[in-house]
């Protein structure tokens, strides 16, 4: 069998090791500035709703912290 590749590839590959993932360390991560980049570039309508609370984990809605948690749970797998 013979494959060829498309001349440009692009390659997604975890922002950070599994080791570091941990659920109950989202409140840290979303002060992260690297993580709210992400965000931004991935969803910029959450982004807006997380900045107006100022990234603060207890002060966000359970829908916008479910949806942080899944994005977090994306990056380290």
């Amino acid at each position: 069998m013979k494959y060829s590749f498309y001349p440009k590839l692009l390659i997604r590959t975890p922002a950070k090791p599994f080791s570091n993932f941990s659920p109950e360390s989202l409140s840290r991560v979303l002060l992260d500035k690297d993580f709210q980049q992400a965000l931004f570039m991935a969803s910029p309508d959450l982004y807006i709703e997380l900045k107006k609370h100022g990234f603060a984990y207890e002060l966000l809605a359970v829908e916008h912290r479910m949806a942080a948690y899944k994005y977090y749970n994306r990056m380290p797998i």
